[in-house]
């Protein structure tokens, strides 16, 4: 059975049902926490389409959409993809669940997008509707299911050498000090304030695209992260220098692994690489808390090369049911893709701090 729930009310009422499912997921972004404040926060209310697929009375599958408009022509995705541009998923016990619950998109009568799905699911094929596919951005991750001391002396000679002579450059700035808390709700507003104050100082205040000047996603990184410290999940990591917080991480620990939604830094001490010092402590952290993974989630950029890495790769599939509606977003799309080729790329590059997100 296809059930598809549309309001926010309906979609609490299966909120155990959808944390049964998704316990052990490999991705704290994929609970119910994360895309219930998604559809709150980031959509209207109206625009809300989860589709759940039941056998034996038992949730099986869950596609968590909703409709956005790109001009005169409306589309749905996955919850909170086009505002946080995270690894995203369906929720399922297995493929064919998904497959089923796709093949039934089609009455939605519009496209269907799904922003960096896992990328076993490249060369997807279905009876009902057009897939058309493209490579997405990469995540890295690192392992870190062996001792920290072994690992760091693992990282390549001149990595370590960056690293000792970030710490140098900052000890010139003064009294060097990271703090890893564990914030519980009452305490994490204080600290929320200060982390999107560190964030907008740098390139993410001038573009207008931090957090402190967004309220939409500030709204929903506070109700959701909030959540999160209730169940004492959330780490808020600080890099202070003479107790002045100059860079900051906000990350999520939970099935054993150490997962990054915020890094800032301010951009006046960008000489000593405060983000990258910064990594380098909550890294060690998830080592010595003997978790199995630290994911920088985001897209893979250079600067995670300073450790040994793994990738994670996902794919963009967007479907397109047999309709007129389909087909005139399939046209907006390809002629998208044709601006996109043609416009000379722009790219920030910042200090040698590594970015924020």
């Amino acid at each position: 059975m296809i059930r598809i729930v549309n309001n926010l009310d309906e979609l609490l009422a299966i909120k155990q049902s959808w944390n049964d499912l998704t316990e052990g997921s490999t991705l704290p972004i994929l609970s119910f926490d994360w895309f219930y404040n998604c559809a709150k926060h980031l959509y209207d209310s109206g625009d809300i389409q989860v589709m759940l697929y039941y056998e034996n009375d038992v949730l099986k599958c869950i596609l968590p959409l909703a409709r956005v408009k790109h001009g005169f022509v409306a589309t749905y995705e996955i919850l909170g993809s086009s505002f946080l541009y995270e690894p995203s998923s369906f929720i399922a016990d297995r493929d064919e669940y998904f497959i089923s619950l796709l093949e039934s998109a089609k009455t939605l009568k519009h496209p269907v997008s799904l922003r960096r799905i896992p990328g076993r699911f490249s060369g997807l094929k279905l009876r009902s509707m057009y897939a058309l596919e493209r490579r997405s951005t990469s995540s890295s991750y690192i392992y870190t299911g062996t001792d920290w001391e072994s690992y760091y002396a693992s990282l390549k000679s001149r990595r370590r050498s960056d690293h000792r002579r970030a710490l140098r450059k900052a000890a010139i700035h003064g009294t060097v000090r990271t703090d890893i808390l564990q914030p519980t709700a009452t305490e994490f507003e204080p600290l929320f304030q200060d982390a999107m104050q560190i964030e907008s100082s740098g390139w993410k205040g001038v573009r207008k695209s931090a957090l402190l000047l967004n309220e939409n996603t500030q709204n929903f990184f506070r109700a959701y992260l909030v959540e999160m410290c209730r169940r004492g999940l959330v780490r808020i990591a600080f890099l202070s220098i003479s107790d002045k917080r100059i860079a900051m991480s906000i990350c999520i620990v939970e099935n054993s692994q150490c997962c990054v939604l915020k890094i800032g830094y301010i951009e006046e001490y960008s000489d000593c690489s405060p983000s990258m010092l910064l990594a380098m402590e909550t890294i060690k952290y998830a080592f010595e808390q003997q978790l199995a993974s630290y994911e920088f989630l985001g897209s893979y950029e250079s600067w995670q090369d300073m450790w040994t890495i793994g990738i994670r790769n996902y794919a963009t599939v967007t479907l397109y049911p047999y309709s007129i509606n389909s087909l005139l977003h399939l046209g907006t799309d390809f002629g998208r893709f044709l601006m996109r080729r043609m416009a000379p790329r722009s790219l920030y590059t910042g200090g040698t701090a590594g970015p924020q997100r």
